[in-house]
């Protein structure tokens, strides 16, 4: 026969205190005791106590997938293996996900565009932008529909290299992911030739 759950009591940081038989057991996450269903009255026998260790691994990854969201955004693939990397299981990463990209936190696509935009921006090609979304852990049609809702990549060129672009403007936007063929054709229509 189990112990009796006596006491659930607040603690600091959103956290409760267990007792067990009148005398302080555990402190844990007051989603874990949530989760196992403790309440005063409760036998703590064998089933509830594992009950009560997988609700403690469940809201780790929760939490540690919350707080890597919170720094910045994220694909499925990236947050997996970041919560991989921190000894999360693979069904608790896998549940975590699922949670978060049912709420709207999490989302490839949106990930993606984001991401493709802010690095066009910033004066990537295509080629860049695919490479880094790739990985980010984004899948190849998610890829293709993000740098698709770019402005296309001759526009943005032009924008970057301005009216009076140098042949030394055009090697360093090579760098930087743009399409070869493209800086050819610009080259050949601001007269650079291709010995210079």
């Amino acid at each position: 026969m189990g112990r009796r759950v006596t006491a659930v009591e607040p603690e600091k940081g959103d956290r409760v205190r267990i007792d067990l038989d009148g005398v302080p057991w555990r402190v844990v996450p007051t989603l874990a005791a949530v989760r196992a269903r403790l309440t005063p009255g409760i036998e703590l026998d064998r089933e509830r106590a594992l009950e009560l260790h997988r609700a403690l691994r469940a809201t780790e990854a929760d939490t540690r997938a919350t707080r890597a969201l919170a720094r910045r955004d994220r694909t499925r693939a990236s947050l997996d293996a970041l919560l991989e990397r921190r000894g999360i299981r693979p069904d608790d990463r896998k549940q975590a996900i699922k949670r978060l990209a049912d709420a709207g936190a999490l989302d490839d696509n949106r990930y993606a565009h984001n991401r493709a935009a802010t690095l066009a921006t910033r004066g990537y090609g295509d080629r860049a932008i695919r490479h880094d979304l790739e990985q980010a852990g984004a899948a190849p049609t998610v890829i293709d529909q993000a740098i698709e809702a770019l402005t296309p990549e001759t526009e943005r060129l032009h924008a970057i290299v301005g009216p009076s672009p140098t042949l030394r403007d055009l090697r360093r936007l090579a760098t930087k992911g743009f399409d070869s063929a493209a800086l050819e054709d610009l080259a050949a229509t601001l007269g650079f030739d291709e010995a210079a």
